[in-house]
């Protein structure tokens, strides 16, 4: 009876694996110029059931006064979808060196959703490469309220669905120092990189796997 038992739990574990969460990454590149400048970002993408976790790096050159923030993110098109939550963190720069901040509402809210699909703000808390943190003009610096931030940003929305059947056409859109701030949107170019079984779903397939491996050892 007691091996009876354990073959049926052991077939269940590794059945529980068919319906078990797979992470979804996505790589982008995204690279632009106009008469304001080159600019180029690298994003990250996982993408597991309802929940979405964002690495972006702002990879601009900072030759030549060149030194573009990154003030948008789009992660999808199509139709609205909800969000329960989000944060955005990023690094924040003070004095001369930088320390992490969370830029989520209530904490702090200079980077706002808009739309469902934009994640945006102005060109003052956009996110520098930190190459260019020695060479920014003054007016970029606010040290008596909260500073500047700087890449790497992270970025994690919980949905109220799952984003896995999603196609993703994310489009970063980059700020250039000077009034007006000339702004250029970056295309990227990337895709689905890795389906990765999540770690509950190896402990799973590891556990049914060792209980099978029992029953046998024992016949």
């Amino acid at each position: 009876m007691p091996r009876a038992i354990t073959l049926v739990v052991s077939l269940v574990l590794l059945l529980g694996l068919t319906s078990g969460a797979q992470a979804i990454i996505y790589n982008y590149t995204f690279t632009g110029s106009d008469s304001n400048g080159t600019a180029s970002a690298t994003m990250l993408l996982n993408v597991t059931g309802n929940t979405l976790s964002m690495t972006l790096e702002n990879t601009s050159s900072t030759a030549s006064g060149n030194y573009p923030s990154l003030v948008a993110i789009q992660l999808w098109d199509g139709p609205g979808v909800s969000v329960n939550r989000w944060s955005l963190g990023a690094s924040q720069l003070q004095g001369d060196s930088l320390s992490n901040f969370v830029l989520s509402p209530p904490e702090y809210d200079r980077w706002r959703r808009d739309g469902g699909r934009f994640f945006t703000t102005n060109a003052q808390w956009g996110m520098f490469n930190p190459a260019s943190a020695g060479v920014l003009p003054d007016y970029l610096f606010n040290y008596t309220d909260d500073g500047n931030f700087f890449t790497r940003a992270t970025m994690l929305v919980l949905f109220n669905q799952s984003m896995e059947a999603f196609t993703f056409n994310p489009v970063v859109t980059m700020g250039f120092a000077g009034y007006p701030m000339p702004t250029l949107s970056l295309s990227g170019q990337g895709g689905p990189a890795a389906s990765v079984p999540e770690p509950g779903t190896i402990l799973l397939l590891g556990a049914g796997l060792l209980g099978l491996a029992a029953v046998r050892k024992k016949k």
